[in-house]
């Protein structure tokens, strides 16, 4: 096979929900000299599912230094940051990936889900403040994929709404309906 049928081997296997054969045809294919960039990049995505955030973060650190203006390398070696508990890096990260693309929704909210993990909730309600007006889009899709963010979006909806004692945020109860009815709980 072909380095590039190798790769695409490995997207239908990961589509096909077989992740550890995706892993190594990714694997094949950087060997048989696919573009490393690409290959990476999805390698990791695949590791990501398999919680091997390590492998992941390798992954997209190469990514990262053979494609240094790439908001997506930036977003996915923060997830995986954030999926290893090293929420500063992840924050520094998602960062970048919203200096490289603005509007990028999903590294603030990825960013907010951090913020949220390190209890530093007024920076998490401010992302999520700055989500509100974009809920419209399809964000629903990478909650899913990613429970971490939407169990830590709760928390900081708990606070905001009242629902527990807050420390001094404020949304409107406007906001407030709006991102639960995005997270799927009726306000």
């Amino acid at each position: 096979m072909t380095a590039k049928e190798l790769f695409e081997e490995a997207q239908v296997l990961f589509i096909e929900g077989n992740i550890q054969g995706s892993i190594e045809s990714f694997t094949k294919a950087l060997d048989a000299g696919y573009d490393p960039f690409i290959t990476h990049l999805s390698r990791g995505v695949a590791y990501l599912r398999t919680e091997a955030t390590d492998k992941a973060t390798d992954d997209f650190g190469k990514a990262v230094l053979l494609k240094i203006d790439n908001p997506r390398a930036y977003f996915y070696k923060g997830m995986a940051a954030m999926m290893s508990g090293k929420n500063e890096a992840a924050i520094l990260d998602f960062n970048k990936a919203m200096d490289l693309k603005a509007g990028f929704s999903l590294a603030l909210l990825a960013r907010g889900t951090a913020y949220s993990l390190l209890n530093r909730i007024e920076e998490a309600a401010a992302d999520i403040r700055k989500l509100v007006p974009q809920l419209d889009q399809n964000l629903q899709s990478f909650v899913d994929t990613y429970g971490l963010i939407k169990t830590e979006m709760w928390k900081v909806m708990a606070e905001v709404s009242g629902e527990v004692p807050k420390k001094a945020i404020e949304m409107t109860p406007e906001e407030i309906e709006k991102f639960k009815k995005f997270l799927g709980q009726k306000a």
